[in-house]
């Protein structure tokens, strides 16, 4: 089998103000289950991962258990080409949403 793997920098820090990683994944998780709810389960596929990771993200990982001292990056993996082009697809259109927010947040606050 052969993994599909991609990784986004987000590129924006995380902070008490915009709350980067509360943008990306939703309240409970909700943008991130949604993408792979309609990217990929809809279709019979189970094995795409999605996972924000890095410094800000609160994901912690390795034998210490720690977050990442890494950028903070939106990670996809897939066995399943298709699931993973449709999922690239809406994890960029989500950050793109994010990243004009992020644009108007820096001239309204």
């Amino acid at each position: 089998f052969y993994k599909y793997v991609c990784n986004y920098l987000v590129q924006i820090e995380n902070d008490d103000n915009f709350l980067v990683t509360k943008r990306i994944i939703g309240k409970n998780g909700c943008f991130l289950k949604k993408i792979i709810q309609e990217a990929c389960i809809k279709y019979g596929d189970f094995s795409t991962k999605i996972r924000l990771r890095g410094k800000g993200s609160g994901y912690k990982e390795g034998p210490k258990n720690e977050e990442s001292k890494d950028p903070m990056e939106l990670c996809i993996s897939s066995l399943n080409l298709i699931s993973y082009l449709k999922c690239s697809q809406e994890i960029e259109n989500l950050l793109r949403t994010v990243y004009y927010q992020y644009y108007l947040f820096g001239f309204l606050v």
